[in-house]
């Protein structure tokens, strides 16, 4: 009697788990999604939906989903009868990063497959394992210039350490490798008493100096 109930109850589990039985007749998808397309979504759930609702493991799916470049975080979940439920939140990128990359708002690095269809935004270089770092001074210096009513175009870091950046107003502004940020708030002191005035007339300004700083003229 008792492997009769056993048996019993093994095909009982058995064919909740067919997907015939208890078939997964409906996903919804939400999530204010600007980047991810619906085949990249589709590729990854559509096979999670053949295997019906109680054989579909939710944990497996939110790992898949979040493995796509563009997707930060992911919830899965299922609702009763056949429905699926699925909330996905993209990265907000914030900068470029090198030529094939981007940085999130949250600092996070990923590598989409093409980043053409991004908006233009600041663009960040350095060695390729120093996102975090050139990600973290560029927050630094990006709070120095704001005041200017400049932005960062670009933010470079050399492998030997070198920082130089482009402001929005095209300027060059070498910062070297030493006393990074007390020289660039030296530009800002000179740009907010005399720079300002001849911004469309200036190339860069190389700070590469104990205390002075010199400018390169645009030509014409």
């Amino acid at each position: 009697m008792g492997f009769l109930l056993a048996l019993g109850v093994f095909i009982g589990i058995g064919w909740l788990f067919r997907p015939s039985a208890f078939p997964i007749s409906n996903v919804k998808i939400f999530g204010n999604l600007a980047y991810l397309s619906e085949p990249e979504i589709a590729n990854v759930v559509s096979p999670h939906i053949k295997r019906g609702f109680f054989a579909v493991k939710v944990s497996n799916l939110r790992q898949q989903l979040v493995e796509l470049p563009w997707v930060n975080h992911a919830d899965v979940r299922r609702v009763w009868p056949g429905q699926l439920v699925i909330r996905i939140h993209e990265h907000t990128p914030a900068t470029f990063w090198r030529n094939d990359a981007l940085i999130s708002v949250d600092g996070e690095m990923f590598a989409p497959a093409t980043i053409a269809n991004v908006k233009a935004l600041p663009h960040l270089w350095g060695p390729k394992l120093q996102h975090e770092a050139v990600w973290a001074q560029y927050l630094r210096f990006k709070t120095m210039v704001t005041p200017l009513g400049l932005s960062i175009e670009r933010c470079e870091m050399a492998s030997r350490g070198a920082w130089q950046l482009q402001l929005s107003n095209h300027i060059v502004v070498v910062l070297g490798t030493q006393d990074i940020e007390s020289r660039l708030q030296r530009f800002v002191r000179a740009y907010q008493k005399t720079l300002h005035e001849k911004q469309d007339r200036i190339e860069y300004v190389d700070l590469r100096y104990t205390s002075g700083m010199s400018v390169g003229w645009r030509k014409g």
